[in-house]
């Protein structure tokens, strides 16, 4: 198997001009991904079930998960229970969690929140796969998760329950 380097430079020799954009998407994914670790995470601000406005800067200072998801998202909506177990385990060390849905309608959005008991920020970003944030984070599914550290760097992409809480265990006092 081609090391990541390697797929990385057969990469830029690809005529991308006439392939479905989606299909460049997930390839660029599965390459790529691992060079937004250790990258600033993008700053954005989006509205939360009150209409207040949550901005990403507020979490400075603590190791937060953001985590993309929608109340339509059968796999989203199964990992919710394990991942409220891991903000109980971290809520008071300096752990926050933001998750960011792309459902196109607020009522089953804050519907879904309500059901789950998401006690955590949680912001709509009703353009879905087309927002500009997720074209950024380059999301081609969900659920998908970053880890930014308390100096505001993706330390971790897509990582499991367990990779989250070893680093969690490891990192927050």
């Amino acid at each position: 198997m081609a090391n990541k380097q390697r797929l990385q430079q057969l990469y830029q020799k690809l005529d991308l001009s006439s392939q479905d954009p989606q299909d460049i998407l997930r390839l660029r994914k599965n390459i790529f991904a691992s060079l937004k670790i250790g990258k600033p995470m993008t700053n954005f601000e989006l509205p939360n079930e009150k209409e207040k406005l949550i901005n990403t800067n507020q979490y400075r200072g603590s190791v937060l998960l953001i985590d993309f998801w929608a109340s339509w998202c059968a796999p989203c909506r199964e990992q919710i229970p394990k991942v409220k177990k891991l903000y109980e385990k971290y809520k008071n060390k300096n752990f926050k969690i933001l998750t960011i849905s792309l459902d196109k309608s607020k009522e089953k959005w804050v519907s879904a929140l309500k059901k789950e008991d998401m006690l955590w920020d949680n912001v709509l970003e009703s353009r879905d796969f087309s927002s500009p944030i997720v074209k950024e984070y380059e999301i081609i599914s969900i659920p998908s998760s970053f880890l930014i550290d308390a100096n505001g760097i993706i330390v971790g992409n897509d990582m499991t329950i367990t990779e989250l809480d070893d680093y969690l265990s490891k990192n927050l006092k």
